[in-house]
């Protein structure tokens, strides 16, 4: 019985701090991954978001008993008994006390309550991102430049790889559908949506392109596609960012 609540403690510290890194990087183009490729540092950042998330309800439980306390709502104490539940006790004569559970009611309401302030937090700092260039930056990197607009924008991107054929580069043009990044700045992979392909000619005075003579990737041009290109294969990324107005 001891392993499965150490489990359980293990799964409701955590949680929290996965929902928040989701929720922080899979609401736009740019994403990271929930887990990092480096565990250690996985597990840092993890227990990290997850410790402040917790001290954050912690605070805002302490916060709103003492202001109930304070304007002369309630009379409030909470105390632990022997047979793990919690004692909740309500004014100052009456002293009318209530046991409630700790794993049957608690539990449940404080890993929520957690849960719902990892999402808020997490939505909060995205929007500072949105509106402030230092934050975005901290976030995304470089790529955090293309989120503080104000408008509707729309990402073209040019992907040179090191696929070569013939003293030619494989450039793919099209629309900047996902930008996944690993640990730091680097691309972890792109999908281009409406995906062309054209080739950059290395001549011995200035590099030449074939972009007038791009074709289609997807068989059919009038049926939309997508490409995933390995951030393996991705040699330099040009991005244009159109404003729609």
């Amino acid at each position: 019985m001891s392993l499965s609540i150490s489990t359980l403690s293990l799964f409701v510290f955590l949680v929290p701090g996965l929902i928040f890194r989701y929720s922080l990087y899979h609401q736009s183009i740019v994403k990271r991954a929930v887990l990092a490729s480096n565990a250690i540092y996985s597990s840092i950042l993890l227990v990290m978001f997850s410790l402040g998330i917790h001290l954050s309800a912690l605070m805002l439980i302490f916060v709103t008993i003492k202001t109930v306390c304070l304007f002369g709502w309630a009379n409030i104490n909470i105390s632990a008994t022997a047979d793990s539940n919690v004692l909740l006790t309500l004014g100052e004569t009456s002293y009318k006390a209530l046991e409630i559970p700790y794993l049957i009611y608690v539990a449940p309401i404080y890993f929520g309550a957690t849960v719902g302030l990892s999402y808020f937090i997490a939505q909060f700092i995205s929007a500072l991102a949105r509106s402030y260039s230092f934050f975005s930056r901290l976030l995304y990197g470089p790529f955090g430049l293309l989120f503080t607009s104000s408008r509707i924008t729309v990402l073209t991107a040019f992907v040179l790889t090191n696929i070569s054929y013939e003293n030619r580069r494989v450039i793919y043009a099209g629309y900047a559908a996902e930008i996944g990044l690993k640990d730091g700045s680097k691309i972890d992979y792109m999908v281009l949506n409406f995906p062309h392909k054209f080739y950059l000619r290395l001549n011995q005075r200035l590099p030449t392109t074939s972009f007038e003579k791009s074709t289609p990737v997807s068989r059919d041009p009038t049926v939309p596609g997508s490409l995933f290109i390995s951030g393996d294969e991705i040699e330099n990324v040009h991005i244009e960012e159109w404003n729609i107005d």
